[in-house]
């Protein structure tokens, strides 16, 4: 898998100042889980604007996806427990916004 897409060296570029902080990988990540679900609970209202900010929470979701990991390469952050931590967030969170999508379309026109 590459990490030098261009959302990976956006990502690096505004991850970067935070390698010096107290703020782990496992932040982002647990953020990227919790925007995850609002995308998924925004998705599942259905209708105007719910599926915008589903869409913007899913935008963000998915860039905080890549910050983690970018975090923990440039911070030397990397640990087996982040790695699960990571792929049970990206778990959790795709699936559920695949359902609340269903949900949401349920009486739609698709």
């Amino acid at each position: 898998m590459s990490h030098n897409t261009w959302i990976h060296r956006g990502v690096r570029v505004l991850v970067r100042p935070l390698a010096a902080t107290p703020v782990t990988p496992n932040h982002l990540t647990g953020l990227r889980l919790l925007s995850g679900l609002g995308a998924a609970a925004a998705f599942a209202v259905g209708g105007s604007p719910w599926h915008y900010y589903g869409a913007g929470l899913f935008v963000v979701s998915m860039l905080l996806d890549r910050a983690d990991g970018e975090l923990a390469r440039l911070g030397g952050k990397t640990t087996p427990w982040g790695h699960n931590f990571d792929l049970l967030s990206d778990l959790l969170s795709e699936t559920l916004v695949f359902i609340g999508l269903g949900i949401g379309l349920r009486h739609g026109i698709l």
